[in-house]
């Protein structure tokens, strides 16, 4: 089969797909297909939504927000969640899900050990969330890799 021939398969299969399923059920879907091959994503996207609903922002505030206040305390616990417990580099973090220089991504990382002991409240905070996020991460990774390797 020639290449415009499954370019266009593809975009007949994406159209009778969109006859049933709206937009972003469809987009949901594929990301799901996605996420299934590789767990890194499925990891991020886990880190949006629990940092997100703590932090009451939404994901592509999280990510695209240049702001600061809560939004910046909402990366950085991002930031500390993908480094420390999913595991991911500073290099990967910086350019495949943040797009952020790599001493940023440090600097948030960095700010958790330097709120670890502070008798600050927004730091304390900070660290008492982390830690209720952890547990919550840790759980949902374990259950991941039960589902992919004990069934």
């Amino acid at each position: 089969m020639s290449k415009d021939n499954e370019i266009n398969e593809l975009l007949s299969n994406i159209q009778k797909c969109l006859d049933v399923y709206t937009i972003s059920e469809l987009s949901k879907a594929l990301r799901d297909v996605l996420d299934s091959k590789y767990n890194k994503g499925l990891y991020v996207r886990k880190v949006f939504d629990l940092v997100s609903s703590l932090y009451g922002i939404r994901v592509k505030d999280l990510v695209k927000s240049k702001s600061r206040g809560e939004s910046e305390m909402a990366r950085r616990m991002c930031y500390c969640l993908l480094k420390n417990d999913v595991k991911l580099s500073l290099g990967y973090i910086s350019n495949s899900v943040f797009y952020r220089a790599k001493s940023s991504i440090s600097k948030g990382v960095n700010y958790l050990n330097k709120c670890e002991g502070s008798k600050i409240k927004h730091e304390i905070e900070f660290v008492d969330n982390y830690k209720r996020l952890k547990l919550e991460l840790v759980k949902f990774i374990n259950e991941n890799k039960i589902n992919k390797y004990g069934s």
